[in-house]
């Protein structure tokens, strides 16, 4: 079989080999004939769907899973919940003030991060300060040094951001 002048000669169809579908060309490049590591360890029922179907099987488990995650959350109570939050604002505020220090690095701000972190501590402690001291209530009127804080709050929350400042 000879082909016109500049047309590259296509190969051959490959050996079939075991496992692989019936969707794959016999004219398409090597690298698509070898069975890829993401498919090796995908169960066979999503494999055996089309990628339309394989995309809602994967977003509806993530979705019961987010969904189930969240109820536990709101089950644990609201301390819990406060602690997620905690944690979500901080590791946000970690990537924030990464960006901003890798900007302002060349202008030499001293005590960037520390200050930064230091506003962070300021900012939770007013406002989780009030609704912790009413939690936890009975423990407050118990022990002198929390009655302070808690009669205090507002004022030792002005003092640490004017001492930050």
């Amino acid at each position: 079989m000879t082909e016109p002048p500049g047309q590259p000669e296509i190969a051959a169809s490959p050996p079939s080999r075991p496992g692989l579908s019936s969707w794959i060309s016999p004219r398409q490049p090597a690298y698509l004939l070898m069975p890829s590591p993401r498919r090796q360890n995908t169960p066979e029922i999503v494999i055996a769907s089309s990628s339309r179907w394989k995309n809602w099987w994967i977003r509806g488990i993530l979705s019961l899973a987010m969904i189930s995650f969240f109820f536990l959350i709101i089950y644990l109570g609201p301390i819990v919940l406060m602690l997620v939050v905690l944690y979500v604002q901080i590791k946000c505020f970690h990537e924030i003030i990464t960006i901003g220090y890798r900007v302002y690095r060349s202008y030499e701000l001293p005590w960037f991060r520390t200050l930064s972190w230091y506003i962070l501590l300021c900012v939770n402690y007013f406002f989780y300060g009030e609704t912790v001291a009413d939690y936890f209530g009975g423990l407050v009127r118990k022990e002198v040094p929390l009655q302070f804080l808690a009669r205090y709050h507002r004022f030792i929350s002005f003092a640490m951001y004017l001492a930050g400042e």
